[in-house]
Parts: C-alpha cells; structure tokens; sequence
C-alpha cells in the first residue's frame, strides 16, 4: 500500500516518524545478528563419527551418545573424529559449502548480509551436553580471520531444557526448546559479536555441531547507520514521550497475516523498526490481527509481544479489545477503512510508560514488579493510578462496596509496588494523598511493608504530617478507624497481628504519640458505621489497647470511645473476641464492661451481628478464662441464648475435655447438668445426634472434675447419672442415645464401676423389649455370647455354662422346690436375661410333683460359648452388663439348690429330676 503523503502531519506522531525516516525505504536497513529456525533433514548434511554408526540420526541412540562421551569425557569431539557428507571432491574435508543447501543458503545471504557472499559454515567440533557437563563450547574452536559468525546446527535427540539463546546490545533470540524427543534438525546462526548461550539440562544430552561461518572479509557491524541514528531519535523522544497516542500503529500489511517476528521479511524496514525500538529499551512492540469489521475501528483481535521485551503472556491478551488511535507515516485512517482492504496485520508500540493506558493498571503493576522501570514509568504509574484512585472517589457511594473493586486492589497493589522504587519524597506525598478518602482493610496488608519502606527511607518528619492527614479521615468510619490501628500498632511494634517491622528511626516514638492523638480524636461525635465488622471492630480494642499502653495514654481515649458506643461493641460479639484474643494478658477494664453487659445485652438482628454458637462458646470460653463462670452467669446466659443453649456448652465441654482438672464450680456443673436434662425431656421427637454429643461431653467434663477429689462433684455426677437414667425411661432411642454410649465410653470417659452399673441395670430393663435382632442397637453386636465373661458362682451357673458351650444340646432344664425361699442363681438369671434374643425361657411345674418348679431353656439359633480364659486380668475384660452385674453379686450372699435343696430332695424325685436335664 502506498504511503498517502498528502495527509496532514501529526504532531503527535512527528517524532516517530522521524526516527522512522532514518530508515531508508529502499535500501536494506537491517538489524540482524542472530537467525534461529528448523531444518529439514533434506537439507542438514551427514555427519558421522569415526567408528560409530553412519546414521543421520545416530544421536538418538543413547547407546552411542554414551559410548561416544567414555571417548570424550569433556563433550568435545573434535574433527579428527568426525566425518562430514563423506563424498569426494570436499576440499577441505569439514567444510560445509558445495553441499549447502540452496534454501539454506538464500537464508544465509538474505539474513546476514554483514559478511561477504559467499558464506562457508567449516566445522569446529560436536559438543555434547548433559545435566553434569561443563559449560557448554558454543563457539568454534579456533576462527578463522575472516570468520563472520557462528552457525549451531542442533541434532535430534531426547532433551529436557537446553534452549539457545544469541544476546547482541539489549536484544535476546531465543530458540523453541519443546523438551520432549526431537526428531528434526533446529539450526541457528549468530554475528561474530553476539553472545551464545544455553540454558540448563535437566534430562537427557543436547548434540550440537558447531561451525565456523567464513566468509571474505572480516564482518561488518549487523546494525546500519540508519538503524543507530534511529534508536538515538527515539531515545531521545522517550525521555518525554507524546501522550497524545499511547499506542500507535506501523508497517500495516492488509494482505499478509505473519505471526511472529520471524516471519517478518529480512532486512526489511519493518523489522529493522522494531529491532531499533527494543534496543532503545524505552518502548514495547507487538504483533496484532485486527477483527474483519470493516465498519469497526481498528480493534485488535489478537496480539504477539516481541520476544525481547521479556513480558508475560497477560500482556498480549490484554491488548485483545483496545483500538489502535493512530499509524505512522501518516496514514489516513478512514482512507485506509475506505479502500475495502482487510486489515489482517500491522505492528504496535508503546512507550513503557504508557503500560498503564495501554495493558491496563492491574498488568502494568505486575510487569512493574518483575522489571526495571525508568523514572518516567514511574512517574506514569503514579499518575495512572491517581486517576484509578478519582474514578474509586466518584464511585465510592455506589452500591458496588469499594474494598471489593478490582481497580481498587489494584491502587492498593500500586503503593506496594511503587514507593520502594520512586526517589522523590513529593511523588510519594502525591500518591500518599488520595488516601485520605480510600482505605480496603483487606488489602492492608499490601500496604503497610511498602508504606514503612517509605518512612524508613524518608524519615517520619517528612511524612508522618501526611500520614496524620490520612488518619484524621479514616478516623471518620469505623472500619478505615481499625486499619489506622492495626498500621500505628505495627509501627510501634505492638500489634496483634502486626503487618510490617517495626519503626527503627530516630523520632519514630514521639510520631507515633502525636499520630494516636489524632486517631482517637473523642471529638468526633459520629463515625460512618460502612463496611465494619466484628473483626474490625474488635481489632480496634486489641490493637487500640496496645498502642494505649505504649503512649501511656492517661486520658483513656480508647475506653471512653468503647463505652460510648455499646450497641456497636457488643460484649458478645466484640468484646468477648478481643479479650480471646488478648490472652493471656488482661485488660481489665474491658473485662469489666464485659461482666456487667453479657449476660443482659439483647442482639439486634442484623445479618451482620447475628449470634452464633461459635460466638456463644467463646463468650464462655473467656468467663472461664477469666474466672467469672459461675452459675448466676451461666443461668443468665442460657436464658438469654435459648435454643443455642445445649449446642454452646456441648462445644464448651468438648473444648475442655483434655484438661483434667477443669476447674468448673460445683454450681455451674449443676446448671451445666439441669440444661442437658431439660433438652433431653423437651427434644424427644427430635434428631438425637447433638443430645449424644451433649451427653458425652457433659459426663467427660463431670468426670473430670471428679478427679479433683470434690465430693461434691461426685455427688454432682451421681445426680446427673440418676437424672439421665429417670428422664429416658424406657424409650428405646434415648438408651441408644444417652444410656449406651456413655456405657461403652465408661472406660475412656473414666467411669466409675458405680456408674456402669447404674447405666447396665438401667439397659437390662429394655433388652426384652427388642423383639427381633433387627431392632437390636449396636449393644448386639458388643454383647455376643463370646464376650461374656462370668465367673460361676454355683453348680447351676456351671452346668447352664457347659450348655451354653456345648455344639449338640439344643434344650437345658433346671429343677428347685416352689416353697423353697431361693429361686434360679441370680447370676445365672442375669445372663439368661441377657441373651434373651438367643434363648428361649418357660418356667412350670414339673408334671409329675406339683411342687418342683422346671426352667427350661431352648436355644434359637445355633450357638457356642467359647472357652473362657481365665488368664486374662480382670481390668482387661470386656465391660459387658453381665460382668458388671456378675461384680455387683459377688458382694451378697447367694443361695440356690446347691446348698441343700436338692439333697432334701426324695432319691426318686432326684433321679427324675437328672433325667429331665
């Protein structure tokens, strides 16, 4: 396309387009020092090793690649051992020329025109390079005079790294290295004065053949004339860039899609341009595709960054989308849109300052933080984000809350980033100063490092005044009033949580003094409520009361402000967390407000003070703490909290359970007690999971206090025992509930053999009940025959025992006189009670004397009692009903017909009486 030269001139665009013109248009302008590409094996010569394999590709057989390196432990082989296109007629025998190929060959000459045509590659050697090699020989070994360059043909091979890289001034190429198996030769040329470099291996071997590029003369500079004098006009232009075109456009190419700086023609304007433009290191420069709307501006669609401008990825996806205001050589754009041209491609450039306008604050940061930036992007970051900051200002009272804005992380991210770098204390007064109005507590924490840097570098009598301003202002709303806090605290070292070092300069005390003097200004009547926060409000009391005590505050700021506001401090949302937080250190007077306002302080409902039992444990948690949980206390508070009552003092005692000696009074275990029961008899319909978890942590925290040898306590946990026991009744579920798991726990929960016991007696009653093993609870499983372990204490519990073991008898029968005072053995009663699912029982009178009575006993299922063994200590046994029953009896004196009802007995009826067992 022509260049429409009628078209007025910009201005704007003037400079540019200066520098621009030291390129001639006609004339090969070229700044070419390196070329890296692929090669097709068509076109790369034979190269073999002496005594190896003649394979094209011999270097990917890591069998010889080995066998090569035991020859040459260095990497280096030299041409003593290789073998290049092993024809006749190649004079001398390592040269590279008459087998050149002719693409290869135009690439060389259309490229790399600093040397004299033509261009013969000799070899050097064949270097390979490992993961333990040396520093890697990319250059010739010994040059030739007129040697121009350095030309690398790499061999395919497995290799994990080991990308190329040519440096020449402040412009890097860079080879593809796509760590994998390669099974294509990749070349690359560099001028005689670039630096050729290789990145670390990780895996595998690189084989690289080096040659030396000789041509007739010596070589000449790759940078024209032309070229210098148009990186030194635009040096000179980005000392104050135009800002009138952030992003201007050139070398526009409607017919031509090129995708990468390398498919750009050689020597060309267009490429010299960009070349100029990347070692003046002022400017960035992309590839772009506009959209196909002709009607449309010219939008870019997608974009390529140059390789040496060393910016990440984000960059040229933040160019998609922005329109391009102007073209260099004055170009007129609506002729160009008018012409029915497809604008398919064009190239772009920014100055470095301009990153903020062009890629957007957020990028422009993030590259910021990565890379060296000149004063002049400094300057233009500050001032981008100052306008970010007046766009948050006028945006402030929408209804989009501004610690949530992405522009105002962004502003926040910047004074991070920024005032560790800028050198002028009135550029950071400027970008101080907007933050008077903008404050995210969130973000502090990006904040605070940077800000003490700054105060560190400056001194606290250049910008403390500043810092004063801001805090008079934040002290306007409670939440930028807990971030001035936290900020103070942290300088003064005293901070809960402190978020940067703590001030080390001269007068960095008596600063602070005069800064906390401002922030608990008493004479504001009013804050904004806006954005606070339980965490907020409470971080003002830890923080506050620090920097109270380490001011020496004698007039109380931060207490008269706390008193003066209740409904906001609200002793159990706010008070309560901050005094947790304090621990263990004390600070009474807000201890004080605590007491006389917790258990009396409605909540208002609001979503944001809505109360928890988090929010309820903790309040007990600093009672206990604090020693002031008594049971006046507690009652209150129940009362108070209604149905987060049982839910709070489970997660209480839960808390608690690792601390033997608890400390809880005898008083509060009681009301602790009376709650549990109370939802036990008033929530039997309902879910029994929370009862469960409330039970057991209550008998844990009981037993626990038993241990302080308090017979109270004991006597405490007696009631609370015969409580559960009375209020389950004969409900099924609240024994499964309450009755058994405290019984399986007894041994871990530490429960007395007195308390089993009552809890077994309580769960014999309801075993009958269960009419099918189905509607047994997990008690069946526990309570198989093979865990009971009785100690017979009569002939009948012996004989009814080998019974029980016994593989063959299916029916056992056992005898006494009606009118004798004695029955069955109470043991053996029990354990007939026990497998009342597995044993059927009927009770008569013998048919033929009317006075003997006959139990008799029928097994339902097909079942063994295993041999009891009687080595095992009593402590180890398991706790099943009938041993603890079985203990219980032992302390009486047990009769049965062992002791002489059955000698009174007739020998005949004696006699039946075998027969029928």
């Amino acid at each position: 396309m022509g260049y429409l030269d009628c078209a007025p001139i910009d201005v704007a665009k003037a400079p540019y387009e200066d520098a621009l013109d030291y390129l001639p248009r006609d004339a090969c302008a070229t700044y070419e020092y390196a070329y890296v590409g692929s090669l097709d094996d068509a076109m790369a010569p034979s190269l073999s090793v002496l005594g190896f394999t003649s394979s094209r590709k011999w270097s990917q057989d890591t069998r010889v690649v080995d066998a090569i390196l035991g020859l040459h432990p260095s990497g280096i082989v030299p041409t003593t051992m290789l073998q290049l296109d092993a024809r006749d007629g190649l004079v001398p025998p390592t040269a590279w020329a008459n087998a050149l190929p002719r693409r290869l060959d135009a690439t060389l000459r259309d490229h790399f025109v600093w040397g004299s045509a033509p261009l013969t590659p000799v070899l050097s050697h064949v270097m390979i390079h490992g993961p333990a090699s040396a520093t890697a020989r990319l250059e010739p070994i010994t040059r030739a005079p007129a040697s121009v360059g350095t030309l690398l043909l790499t061999f395919p091979s497995y290799v994990e790294g080991g990308a190329l890289s040519v440096a020449f001034e402040a412009a890097t190429t860079t080879s593809v290295c796509s760590d994998c198996l390669s099974s294509t030769f990749a070349i690359a040329v560099a001028h005689r004065a670039a630096t050729i470099a290789m990145a670390p291996i990780s895996a595998g071997h690189a084989v690289v053949a080096v040659f030396d590029l000789v041509g007739g003369a010596a070589p000449s500079s790759p940078i024209s004339e032309g070229v210098r004098a148009a990186i030194a006009a635009l040096v000179a232009v980005g000392a104050k860039p135009p800002r009138t075109y952030p992003l201007v456009g050139y070398g526009i190419r409607p017919q031509f899609a090129f995708t990468t700086f390398q498919d750009l023609p050689s020597g060309s304007r267009d490429r010299a341009f960009a070349h100029a433009l990347i070692a003046s290191e002022m400017y960035d420069v992309a590839i772009v595709h506009y959209t196909d709307d002709g009607d449309a501006p010219f939008v870019i669609a997608q974009a390529t960054m140059h390789p040496s401008s060393r910016l990440p990825s984000e960059c040229a996806l933040a160019l998609r989308g922005r329109s391009v205001p102007a073209f260099l050589h004055t170009v007129n754009v609506g002729d160009l849109r008018r012409s029915g041209d497809h604008r398919r491609t064009s190239l772009v450039f920014w100055h470095k300052a301009h990153r903020p306008y062009v890629l957007g604050l957020p990028v422009a940061l993030d590259v910021f933080a990565t890379t060296s930036a000149t004063i002049a992007t400094r300057r233009c970051l500050v001032d981008a984000m100052l306008g970010y900051l007046e766009q948050a200002a006028r945006e402030r009272n929408a209804t989009t809350r501004y610690n949530s804005s992405a522009k105002t992380w962004a502003c926040t991210a910047a004074l991070g980033h920024l005032v560790l770098a800028v050198g002028d204390v009135r550029l950071v007064e400027e970008l101080w100063e907007p933050l008077d109005f903008f404050v995210a507590p969130t973000h502090l924490a990006l904040m605070a490092p940077s800000m003490h840097a700054t105060i560190q570098r400056f001194g606290t009598y250049a910008l403390f005044p500043l810092l004063e301003y801001i805090l008079r202002w934040w002290t306007t709303r409670w939440s930028s009033f807990a971030v001035g806090c936290q900020l103070l605290a942290s300088f003064a070292g005293v901070s809960v949580a402190p978020l940067c070092l703590p001030l080390s300069i001269p007068g960095a005390r008596a600063s602070i003094v005069s800064a906390y003097a401002v922030l608990m200004d008493l004479t504001l009547v009013e804050r904004n409520p806006t954005n606070s926060t339980r965490a907020s409000l409470a971080a003002i009391i830890c923080d506050g009361s620090r920097l109270a005590a380490y001011v020496k505050d004698e007039k109380h700021r931060l207490q008269t402000l706390v008193q003066s506001q209740p409904a906001l401090f609200h002793p159990q949302t706010v008070l309560a967390p901050a005094l947790e937080t304090l621990l263990p250190n004390r600070l009474l007077w807000c201890e004080t407000l605590l007491l006389a306002t917790v258990h009396v302080a409605p909540m208002d409902a609001t979503p944001s003070n809505l109360m928890t039992v988090p929010d309820a444990t903790c309040v007990l948690r600093v009672l206990h703490s604090i020693h002031a949980l008594d049971a006046p206390m507690l009652q209150a508070l129940v009362t108070l909290w209604g149905a987060l009552a049982l839910d709070t003092i489970a997660m209480f005692l839960a808390a608690l359970e690792e601390d033997v000696l608890v400390g809880l009074e005898t008083s509060v275990l009681a009301v602790v007690t009376t709650t549990t029961l109370e939802a036990i008899q008033n929530n039997l319909a309902k879910e029994t999971a929370s009862w469960r978890a409330m039970a057991k942590s209550t008998a844990r925290v009981l037993l626990s206090a038993q241990l302080t040898s308090s017979s109270a306590a004991t006597m405490t946990f007696d009631v609370f025992l015969a409580s559960i026991v009375g209020a389950v009744g004969d409900v099924m579920a609240l024994h499964e509930a309450f009755v058994w798991p405290l019984l399986q726990d007894a041994t871990a929960i530490g429960l007395s053999l007195r308390g089993q016991k009552t809890l077994a007696f309580a769960m014999l009653r309801v075993l009958p009940t269960y009419k099918t093993e189905d509607e047994l609870p997990l008690l069946t499983s526990d309570m198989a025959i093979t865990d009971v372990v009785l100690e017979p204490c009569c002939r009948a519990c012996r004989r009814f025992e080998a019974f029980l073991r016994s593989s063959t008898r299916a029916q056992w029968a056992l005898a006494w006189y009606a009118e004798s005072p004695t029955t069955l053995c109470d043991k053996l009663a029990a354990m007939a009670q026990l497998l009342a699912t597995r044993l059927s029982c009927s009770i008569d009178h013998h048919a033929t004397y009317l006075n003997v009575r006959v139990a008799t006993f029928v097994k339902r299922h097909a079942m063994v009692l295993e041999a009891r063994h009687h080595e095992v200590e009593r402590q180890q046994r398991t706790r099943t009903l009938v041993m603890l029953l079985g203990d219980e009896h032992d302390k009486r004196k047990m009769t049965s017909h062992d002791q002489g009802d059955e000698a009174a007995m007739p020998a005949a009826k004696r006699q039946k009486l075998s027969t029928c067992s």
